[in-house]
């Protein structure tokens, strides 16, 4: 799509190929002094309005360009934050595995400490002291 001022000019090269040189000459024409001001007029006219219609479109595309930009931005953010809170969940999970297995391993230990206290005990309540002779019952 060509703008306003495009096919002006595009009439007015037409509108100089169309008139007839000059008598003697291949560079020099003549030309129709009114059809060309008007021509040349409404360039002058319609010039600030092309203007002003690719300034309203530059200015859109750079809106649309910085709001392009700050949905990016807080995405990256949003994906930044995301992944530090994911590696400090991983984080938190390892450190409570490893001290989830060090109280395991804790109660294990002092239930082995427990038991060979009571084997102990057991043991040494059960023994039979060695003056005391031992009868043997029938069965």
């Amino acid at each position: 799509m060509s703008s306003r001022i495009e096919q002006i000019i595009e009439e007015i090269e037409e509108y100089v190929e169309s008139c007839k040189y000059q008598p003697l000459s291949t560079t020099k024409i003549v030309v129709n002094k009114e059809e060309l001001e008007e021509l040349l007029r409404e360039l002058r006219l319609k010039t600030p309005d092309e203007i002003k219609r690719y300034q309203k479109i530059i200015s859109n595309k750079d809106a649309i360009l910085a709001d392009a930009q700050n949905k990016a931005d807080a995405i990256i953010a949003e994906a930044q934050a995301k992944a530090r809170e994911m590696v400090e969940q991983s984080e938190v999970m390892q450190s409570a595995y490893a001290q989830a297995n060090e109280t395991v391993n804790n109660a294990n230990q002092q239930a082995q400490e427990i038991l060979d206290a009571a084997t102990n005990d057991a043991t040494a309540s059960v023994s039979v002291p060695s003056d005391i002779p031992m009868i043997c019952l029938p069965t």
